[in-house]
């Protein structure tokens, strides 16, 4: 999947798998707003893509085919993910390895304006990005709603964004009290 989009300068390439345009607008559209309105926002899989090509990053289109001496990421399989040190997603697993399932063929190539590396594979492959500071904004690759991962890699993530979501208060709503 691919978001082909004259905006962002990169057409389809190699073993690139069916596409939807109008959902991939969407997508990108919800991104843009989501990270605009300053919400917290936690994506998976295909959400890290979308945030990191939503804020002017680029993708490996197939990790196989463009990666030599890649591990393989799709169908399931299993493999560690180094945390980078001094990131939130270290502070959240309280880790410095995890082991993770993988379910894709892409991943983040060129990072999006405001994101850094939070974790990668053992061959290079980036596995999370998060922005700095606020609001909170990570973005995993792997799948912490199935099963496969290290229980800190799936619980971790999901408690960091509800206790972010918690302390959110919208710029332009009221507070109700």
């Amino acid at each position: 999947r691919t978001l082909d989009d004259p905006d962002l300068g990169q057409g389809p390439q190699g073993n690139l798998k069916e596409v939807n345009p109008p959902r991939d607008r969407m997508d990108l559209l919800v991104a843009k707003a989501v990270l605009a309105e300053g919400k917290p926002c936690l994506g998976i899989c295909l959400g890290v893509q979308l945030l990191n090509v939503a804020t002017g990053g680029t993708l490996v289109q197939d990790i196989a085919a463009e990666i030599g001496g890649a591990l393989e990421h799709s169908g399931g399989t299993r493999h560690r993910v180094r945390i980078e040190p001094g990131t939130r997603l270290a502070a959240i697993l309280g880790e410095s390895e995890v082991d993770v399932n993988s379910y894709h063929h892409q991943s983040v190539k060129g990072l999006g304006r405001g994101f850094r590396v939070a974790a990668r594979a053992p061959d290079g492959v980036v596995e999370a990005l998060e922005r700095e500071g606020e609001p909170f904004v990570l973005g995993v690759q792997w799948h912490p709603e199935r099963a496969g991962c290290a229980p800190e890699a799936a619980d971790g993530v999901f408690r960091a964004i509800v206790r972010a979501a918690e302390g959110w208060i919208p710029s332009r709503s009221p507070v109700a009290s």
